[in-house]
């Protein structure tokens, strides 16, 4: 067995965003490690409400998430 049967490789961001009522909004976020950052930006508009804008994207750290 490998832990490429059980766990898939994560990237960790820092983001922050912003609403459309100026709200500033920071979240620790979990993505697949081989998305880029502009796929990560891409989904922090879409998946989350009267984004305006997204202020910082940061790689925080690595991790394992289990395969479900």
């Amino acid at each position: 067995m490998t832990i490429e049967q059980y766990w898939n490789d994560v990237t960790i961001y820092y983001v922050v965003f912003q609403t459309h009522t100026n709200l500033e909004i920071s979240k620790t976020l979990v993505f697949p490690t081989e998305w880029s950052q502009e796929k990560v930006k891409t989904s922090i508009s879409n998946c989350f409400n009267n984004v305006k804008k997204v202020i910082v994207i940061e790689e925080d750290a690595e991790g394992l998430a289990l395969k479900l």
